[in-house]
């Protein structure tokens, strides 16, 4: 019994290779994006505060630029990405798409994980706030 081939993982994989080349190539585009609207009404910064700025600085191959801006993304990427390096490569080799599944417990703990990094790079405390984009 041979894997039916869904393409979606390609497709996806592309999308963000795109939108990757776009903020690399146009990074004049990147301020036409809205800001914030907790940071503009609160002051303080939520867990997707620098973001744009964070993926601007790593399409460029600026790592500390990128850390300094959102730490979360980063990791949200390097997960999300090879992930999708995973599928995509079993998708091109024919072979059926297995990742562990994703649990509700593990959707509990992202959920957790980006509410604490969103209080914690609130807190003017060294090292936390080190964790606020600068």
């Amino acid at each position: 019994m041979t894997a039916t081939r869904r393409p979606w993982t390609l497709a996806l994989a592309g999308t963000v290779l795109v939108g990757v080349v776009g903020l690399l190539v146009f990074p004049q585009l990147a301020p036409l994006l809205p800001p914030c609207r907790l940071h503009e009404a609160t002051g303080l910064h939520c867990p997707g505060c620098g973001g744009t700025r964070c993926l601007h600085a790593l399409s460029r191959g600026d790592l500390a630029a990128a850390l300094g801006s959102n730490v979360l993304i980063i990791g949200l990427a390097v997960a999300g990405g090879l992930a999708l390096l995973v599928l995509s490569l079993r998708e091109w080799a024919g072979w059926p798409r297995r990742l562990p599944p994703f649990r509700t417990l593990h959707a509990w703990l992202l959920i957790g994980a980006i509410v604490a990094f969103g209080i914690l790079r609130n807190l003017p405390q060294w090292p936390f706030h080190l964790l606020a984009p600068h």
